[in-house]
C-alpha cells in the first residue's frame, strides 16, 4: 500500500452500523471496507464521461486565467489532473484509428 494519510469525517450512526456489519461479515476491519468504497467511488468516477468533461472545463477555465500570468503554465502544469491526461489520451488514441 502506497503512504497514507488519516482522513477524519462524520458518517450517520446508521451508516457506521451497517458498515460494521459489512465488515465484520467480510472478516475485515471498517477502515479497509472505507477505502475500498473510496476505491469503488474513484473508479466510477474515471469511467464517468460526464464527471470527466466538468473536470476538464474547470481545468480550461483556469487556463484562460492563468495562461497570461507569469508562472501560471508551471501552477498549470501542477494543477492538472490526472483525469484530463487520462482524457487526452484516451481523445488521441480515438483520433488515430
Amino acid at each position: 500500500m502506497s503512504a497514507t494519510r488519516v482522513v477524519t469525517f462524520r458518517l450517520a450512526v446508521e451508516q457506521v452500523a451497517a458498515l460494521e456489519t459489512v465488515a465484520r461479515f467480510d472478516g475485515v476491519a471498517l477502515a479497509e471496507e472505507l477505502r475500498e468504497g473510496v476505491e469503488l467511488l474513484l473508479a466510477a468516477r474515471r469511467g464517468d464521461d460526464e464527471f470527466r468533461e466538468r473536470v476538464r472545463e474547470s481545468y480550461e477555465k483556469a487556463r484562460e486565467i492563468l495562461g497570461d500570468v507569469e508562472g501560471g503554465e508551471a501552477v498549470l502544469e501542477a494543477l492538472e489532473p490526472s483525469v484530463v491526461r487520462e482524457a487526452d489520451a484516451t481523445a488521441a488514441a480515438s483520433e488515430s484509428t
